[in-house]
């Protein structure tokens, strides 16, 4: 079929438009294919297709319904442990197909969008959310399907990996691959070398090995929406893009190789309107800011992760541990965290028990809360010396 287009005149600026030789806006200013050549070489492709790649529920309508039930000879799922069960269901169906599903159910769960909604009466409105948390990763798992783990580390650093290990995967032993070795992962070598200088009190990592920072920004202020609730932390998303200015002016590191991701949207729309500020023109390579939801599945050399949260509001949903877990294992070779270091209350006082701690919320009242994992990784950030603080922003708000 390619073959065949190639040769035909009436099919150039077509191929052209394709192979991006021109742009769509050069095309469409010319001669163009009719539609129905397009939808009809689709449909051919669809036909002729090995692997057809689709979501749950674009399988179940024409012509991809068609081409998995006459052609599919098995059914493989990605982020199965992100989905719904009814998702896995719709394209696997009564099927009988070899299902394979991959993922992480420790990372994020399906997300219910009635979790935690209540009537007039604090009545849940949905009482089947908490079952429409169990992906069919984590389902079939449960169940006694076979499994395959993955015991080798082989994208992160040496030491990159030993805080999400400890915290959410320590029922596995593993080890670092030959790619985790820090000679192969020099923008994290550099970015050490820049945080010793910058702060000369920083613990350094273990010889052989690179460690995450926790950046604590004093005296910033976090604004909640009052319909969304989403969080917007301004000062804390200043200080994370004067400290990149500043790393990539003095290092000269390619800022293609860094990447913001925050819990809140509310914060990464104000990235976005911050970067279009000449003063952080130096920054115009990196990619654009994501939550964390978006993040699952993605990679950088180095995460920047920005909590925006404060001890005045509480943590909010950092104390999801899937939420938590994905934010911290973006990395490939460094891993800065800009916060507050004491959200959940004052991080150089004792965890009280094994699963609570006291916080202070808005009002001044104390109040107990969970530890779990967040209070766990800001107590081993601080206690192994890997926390730096940022002065109060003049003029902060």
């Amino acid at each position: 079929m390619q073959r065949d287009m190639n040769s035909r005149p009436e099919f150039g600026r077509f191929c052209a438009v394709a192979t991006g030789s021109i742009t769509w806006e050069e095309y469409q200013r010319g001669e163009t294919v009719p539609q129905g050549f397009v939808t009809g070489m689709f449909l051919h492709l669809v036909k002729q297709a090995d692997i057809l790649c689709t979501t749950p529920a674009l399988s179940c309508t024409l012509p991809y319904r068609t081409w998995k039930e006459e052609s599919a000879r098995g059914i493989a799922v990605d982020e199965a442990g992100n989905i719904s069960r009814p998702d896995l269901y719709t394209a696997w169906g009564n099927t009988l197909l070899p299902c394979l599903l991959s993922g992480d159910e420790k990372q994020l769960r399906p997300n219910i969008m009635t979790l935690i909604d209540q009537d007039a009466d604090h009545n849940a409105i949905n009482r089947f959310a908490p079952d429409g948390l169990i992906s069919p990763l984590e389902f079939l798992t449960a169940t006694g399907w076979p499994i395959y783990r993955l015991r080798v580390q082989l994208r992160m650093a040496r030491g990159l990996f030993d805080m999400c290990h400890r915290e959410v995967y320590n029922d596995l032993p593993f080890t670092y691959g030959v790619g985790s070795n820090i000679a192969r992962h020099g923008v994290g070598v550099t970015l050490e070398n820049y945080l010793a200088r910058r702060f000369p009190g920083l613990a350094p990592p273990p010889r052989g090995m690179l460690s995450e920072v926790f950046v604590h920004c004093q005296g910033t202020v976090c604004s909640v929406h009052g319909l969304t609730k989403s969080k917007r932390n301004m000062d804390q998303v200043d200080n994370a893009l004067d400290f990149l200015r500043d790393f990539v002016q003095t290092t000269a590191i390619d800022a293609s190789r860094l990447a913001i991701i925050t819990p809140y949207k509310a914060n990464v729309d104000y990235i976005a309107r911050r970067r279009r500020d000449p003063r952080y023109a130096l920054l115009a390579d990196m990619r654009s800011a994501a939550t964390v939801d978006s993040s699952q599945g993605s990679e950088a050399d180095i995460i920047v992760a920005i909590f925006g949260t404060t001890s005045a509001v509480g943590p909010g949903f950092t104390v999801d541990e899937h939420r938590l877990n994905v934010m911290l294992s973006r990395q490939k070779s460094g891993l800065l965290i800009f916060g507050d270091i004491d959200v959940m209350g004052p991080v150089n006082a004792p965890i009280r028990g094994k699963t609570v701690r006291l916080h202070r919320g808005p009002d001044g009242e104390e109040r107990v809360m969970h530890a779990g994992m967040l209070a766990k990784v800001l107590h081993d950030l601080y206690n192994r010396g890997r926390v730096v603080t940022l002065p109060l922003r003049r003029g902060s708000r």
